[in-house]
């Protein structure tokens, strides 16, 4: 299965390479038209486009207007303080896991010095306790592994939840960048293997001349577009019985009131 899967995703992106470099050589009007337009670049396991060149006059204005821009400075303002907040986090987690992993590994390891044989089984049957409790309690980052841990049918679904995730991230940037007066030079894609991503390009020059709140409000705006997308998310996984409600049917069709013993419902 495994070899079979790795053939595939070669024969994909060699079909995409070949077709590319001919179309290229032979001039195609067509696709050389949309490989201009579009800043197309294709190179081994990688796709890049850009689909928009600059924000939209709509979007300028919302951003240039007052009210709504006191409300983004605010609101990218509190993007700072949870970006960093979530970064000291992440730092104690990944600490805290490693010392762990760590601890574990040095009692496994080197149980072997006591010379009595059942200490060695206690310290045995303790690293195996810790072990197993850290692992059940250990929930909050997994690789994700087509194939291993999800069934193949789900790589879609991923690919686009990674892709609004991303979408979600450079908007922050674009949104913050456009309230601080640096122009968006473009909004591009890139599919690299098998993951869809987005990406913003920013004026260098611009970025230079802003002070360091600034760049930080447009720095952590992608990471707290997605925390707040995380919250949302949240929110609609937890009310989801809630919203589907009227959709259930209650007090109508047959009713299983007990079950006797040594018998089965059919």
């Amino acid at each position: 299965m495994l070899f079979t899967v790795l053939g595939w995703f070669m024969a994909f992106w060699s079909t995409i390479n070949l077709l590319d470099y001919f179309l290229r050589i032979f001039h195609v009007s067509k696709y050389i038209a949309f490989v201009e337009r579009y800043e197309l670049i294709v190179t081994l396991f990688q796709i890049r486009f850009v689909p928009i060149r600059s924000p939209c006059t709509v979007l300028k204005e919302f951003v240039r207007n007052n009210l709504f821009s006191y409300l983004l400075t605010i609101w990218f303002t509190i993007g700072i303080i949870s970006t960093i907040f979530c970064s000291f986090g992440i730092i104690l987690y990944f600490s805290w896991n490693s010392v762990i992993e760590i601890s574990l590994w040095w009692f496994e390891n080197f149980h072997s010095f006591a010379s009595d044989g059942s200490v060695m089984n206690v310290y045995e049957m303790e690293a195996s306790t810790v072990g197993k409790k850290f692992v059940e309690e250990n929930e909050g980052l997994k690789f994700v592994i087509p194939g291993w841990n999800i069934p193949w049918t789900q790589v879609p679904l991923y690919i686009g939840i990674l892709l609004i995730a991303a979408v979600v991230h450079e908007i922050g940037h674009m949104l913050a960048a456009l309230n601080n007066n640096v122009p968006v030079k473009s909004m591009g894609f890139i599919f690299f293997v098998m993951y869809l991503g987005a990406y913003v390009e920013l004026d260098a020059v611009a970025m230079r001349r802003l002070s360091s709140v600034q760049k930080l409000r447009i720095s952590c705006a992608g990471v707290w577009h997605n925390l707040v997308l995380a919250l949302f998310a949240w929110m609609l996984y937890e009310s989801t019985a809630f919203i589907v409600s009227p959709l259930f049917i209650s007090n109508a069709g047959i009713y299983v009131e007990g079950l006797l013993n040594y018998q089965f419902l059919l």
